[in-house]
């Protein structure tokens, strides 16, 4: 079985010429890459990152991907009080 590395074409629309590799460990065969350029952000920004199987299968994605997203793990990610219609419900 061969190694293969593939460089995503540069385009206005995908961006910069880039290698595919996994963004947790770096993992570049593609042969091991099961997500490839997934675009993951915050409100209106993002970046693509691709992602191998054994990492993408991890028990440790959840807190992976917050941290690579600069989330504090403490707090996660919550919307603002103030964008969201609250109410409280009595649990029987």
């Amino acid at each position: 079985m061969k190694k293969i590395l593939a460089t995503k074409k540069e385009s206005l629309l995908h961006g910069e010429r880039h290698l595919l590799q996994c963004c947790m460990c770096g993992e570049n065969d593609r042969n091991k890459l099961i997500i490839e350029d997934i675009s993951l952000g915050m409100g209106m920004s993002g970046d693509n990152y691709s992602f191998c199987k054994s990492c993408w299968q991890s028990k440790s994605l959840g807190n992976n991907l917050m941290e690579l997203l600069g989330i504090d793990k403490e707090f996660g990610l919550k919307i603002l009080d103030d964008c969201l219609e609250l109410r409280e419900i009595e649990i029987k």
